[in-house]
């Protein structure tokens, strides 16, 4: 950010860090997937953003990242503070937890971001995972990407789930 430091072993000796660019959005999400790749399959995956959305001069893309979330399973989880109204549907943070079959909350005060974080962790304790083996065939050598598509027989009640999956040969 630009503020003086202390380097460590120099006393007196002050310096300027320079300033980073502090909309890094897909480049935070992309390690924090890449760090929770490194867990059992088996365990839940879940990253928590608390963020205005805003993502300038990331190394990463959307895609890119994304399909690293899909690829290691891992649920984004957004509050998204500062939003417009007219913005919200249009928040990469939107995008994240739509993709992922997380959530994200648009909140502008202490207490509503204490009651979604509570509500976040709430849900991502109150999951079921359905799981099935598909029979596609997969012509070429790379993966494909497959849709998912959940639909209850009852009224009433709400789905969120990822968008898919990579099907590898």
């Amino acid at each position: 950010n630009g503020a003086p430091v202390i380097q460590p072993g120099l006393l007196g000796v002050v310096t300027t860090a320079p300033p980073q660019n502090p909309h890094v959005l897909n480049d935070a999400i992309f390690a924090a997937a890449s760090d929770l790749a490194k867990r059992e399959r088996s365990r839940r995956k879940i990253v928590l953003v608390v963020s205005d959305g805003l993502n300038n001069g990331s190394n990463h893309e959307f895609d890119e990242t994304a399909k690293s979330l899909l690829e290691s399973g891992v649920q984004v989880y957004a509050i998204a503070l500062d939003q417009p109204v007219l913005f919200r549907k249009f928040s990469v943070l939107d995008d994240y937890a739509r993709t992922t079959g997380g959530d994200v909350f648009f909140e502008n005060s202490i207490q509503k971001i204490e009651a979604a974080y509570a509500l976040a962790t709430e849900e991502a304790r109150n999951q079921y995972i359905l799981g099935y083996v598909s029979n596609n065939e997969i012509a070429g050598p790379g993966p494909v990407f497959r849709n998912i598509e959940v639909k209850l027989a009852r009224g009433g009640f709400e789905t969120r789930h990822r968008k898919g999956y990579e099907q590898y040969p």
